[in-house]
């Protein structure tokens, strides 16, 4: 059942083991709320939550709420599930499985609302589902069903791992490519060219200009980026993980956490980040960072991603301009 985020349900469960999908699909659903005019709102707590369903419910205020699963009460969503508000939802985010021993609230809700990416266990399955999502990627953004062979895809999996973000840059690449080409179809000659390169790429340049908010090295750092890729490595910066858009996420969220009185210890439980690199790395380049600088990077980024699949013409342009903008005093 496909969800509408312009008039979301009551509650909506998106988790998993298979990162990526998680968070994409939240994404998804946050600008597909906000492209549709509702509101969207991150409750860090409970109370956070209580509050934007309250004033909701209150003022006329309708909202879709992004909360983890470990904040919000079992409470909580019952009461917004029995009394439902026009057009505000619970969007809950589950990292790692969904487990309902752990969750009992779940049972009571609709299956249809409760979304699930689980990664295979074993290597098998997961080069199986590696080659059925960049086969399925080429297929949408082609629109062709056949646009990428099964031993084909079989082949890039085999090439660049089964990682499904890496998986999905190689599709955009590709069908960029196809189409540029006026083909239906990605072909080998397609893949071939593409796949040699960006291996040798130095995005470690890239996010300690960006982590010291140094704008002259940053302004180096993505000049031989773009020197040294063949193709456009805008979606490799906006998806790929230590990414700018990864980067910024990490710091939103530990320098919320941090105001929230969180100690280092519980912060390190909380994001899956080791309390040494959290503390030697994560907390100084999210103190050089203000609050409202980070919201704005990271909305100029999803905005670049989104032009992308629109067809603008120079992604690589607005997404040098929203990371070198951010770096200024």
């Amino acid at each position: 059942m496909a969800i509408s985020w312009k008039n979301p349900p009551p509650v909506v469960v998106i988790g998993g083991t298979e990162d990526f999908l998680v968070k994409r699909e939240v994404k998804t659903a946050l600008l597909t709320a906000q492209n549709s005019g509702l509101r969207t709102e991150i409750a860090n707590t409970d109370s956070d939550a209580i509050d934007l369903i309250t004033a909701a419910g209150t003022f006329g205020d309708p909202c879709l709420i992004h909360i983890s699963i470990k904040e919000i009460d079992a409470e909580t969503i019952n009461d917004l599930k029995n009394n439902p508000i026009p057009r505000t939802g619970l969007l809950i985010q589950c990292d790692g499985a969904i487990d309902i021993k752990k969750y009992p609230f779940l049972k009571d809700l609709h299956g249809a609302y409760i979304r699930e990416h689980k990664r295979p266990e074993k290597n098998s399955g997961r080069l199986k589902l590696g080659v059925r999502f960049l086969r399925h990627e080429c297929a949408t953004l082609l629109g062709n069903k056949e646009a990428i062979s099964e031993p084909l895809a079989n082949a890039v999996v085999k090439v660049v791992g089964v990682d499904l973000g890496i998986l999905a840059f190689e599709a955009l690449k590709f069908s960029l490519s196809a189409k540029y080409k006026n083909q239906v179809e990605i072909d080998k000659t397609i893949v071939t060219s593409l796949l040699k390169q960006g291996s040798d790429l130095d995005l470690d340049s890239m996010r300690q200009a960006l982590k010291n908010r140094d704008q002259k090295k940053l302004a180096l750092a993505l000049f031989r980026i773009r020197q040294k890729s063949g193709s456009d490595p805008t979606m490799l910066l906006l998806r790929g993980r230590g990414g700018p858009a990864d980067l910024a996420f990490q710091w939103l969220l530990v320098k919320k956490l941090k105001k929230a009185g969180k100690s280092e210890k519980e912060i390190a439980s909380r994001t899956g980040i080791s309390e040494w690199i959290l503390k030697k790395d994560v907390i100084p380049s999210a103190k050089k960072w203000p609050e409202e600088k980070i919201k704005k990077l990271l909305f100029d980024l999803s905005e670049c991603e989104r032009s992308i699949f629109l067809g603008a013409p120079s992604p690589w342009v607005a997404c040098q301009c929203a990371l070198i903008s951010s770096t200024s005093q």
